[in-house]
């Protein structure tokens, strides 16, 4: 178990860096690597999918953001291109319909697209 997850930390960390490389020289940039449960996320320093897109653990019907909370998430998100989702096959479809709702509301521009292009 403890060696399937070293290659999962060094894959990652692997495709992190290419990507990093592959965007480099065209913009500022930032990949960041997201994981569903606190546990995973503190052994490895990364965030949870909750706490980057201020996704609401409990059960709540205002799933909007108010304007400190969406001012707070644009600037959170502002030099992200890319999020690498470790451990997708635990989330369901309801956690990546809010992280595409989060990311329309931080980028309304490209609202039109999927995630926000």
């Amino acid at each position: 178990m403890r060696t399937t997850r070293i290659r999962k930390f060094f894959l990652i960390r692997a495709i992190r860096s290419r990507l990093c490389k592959m965007i480099r020289s065209w913009f500022k940039f930032s990949v960041a690597v997201i994981i569903p449960t606190s546990v995973a996320a503190f052994n490895i320093n990364r965030g949870t999918i909750h706490s980057t897109f201020f996704i609401l653990i409990m059960n709540n019907k205002k799933l909007e953001l108010d304007s400190i909370r969406l001012k707070q998430l644009q600037e959170k998100l502002q030099d992200m291109l890319y999020f690498i989702i470790d451990e997708k096959s635990i989330i369901g479809c309801r956690i990546l319909e809010l992280i595409n709702m989060r990311l329309k509301e931080a980028f309304s521009k490209n609202n039109n697209k999927l995630f926000s292009g």
